[in-house]
């Protein structure tokens, strides 16, 4: 066997370093809009109105997340099955499932 190893230069580890380091500055400047709007998602609607950048004065109050979800019920009037309710799980769900069909039937057409 033979170590075939590749000898790089000062100048070579120096640009990878800092290749490196600009594609992880570029990762978390990618996230920070994310933990943003993850924050900002405890504020009240009152505060916001009131300053939109400022924080939560409780940062882990989910009573908007428990709002939002209740507010995601809805119920449809069916002729034949009566009245249907449906949630975010069930508007995920079937999601899910149109995205898999789909994907699946545009590789099945292509191939």
């Amino acid at each position: 066997m033979h170590n075939n190893k590749i000898k790089r230069g000062k100048v070579d580890i120096a640009v990878l370093c800092v290749v490196g380091a600009l594609v992880i500055l570029h990762c978390v400047l990618l996230l920070i809009p994310f933990i943003w709007v993850l924050i900002q998602s405890f504020n009240t609607n009152y505060s916001y109105m009131l300053n939109p950048f400022s924080f939560p004065k409780k940062l882990f109050d989910f009573s908007n997340y428990k709002f939002a979800f209740g507010a995601l019920n809805i119920t449809i009037n069916s002729p034949t099955r009566g009245k249907v309710t449906y949630n975010i799980f069930n508007m995920s769900f079937y999601s899910l499932i149109i995205a898999l069909v789909l994907t699946f039937m545009q590789t099945l057409t292509s191939s």
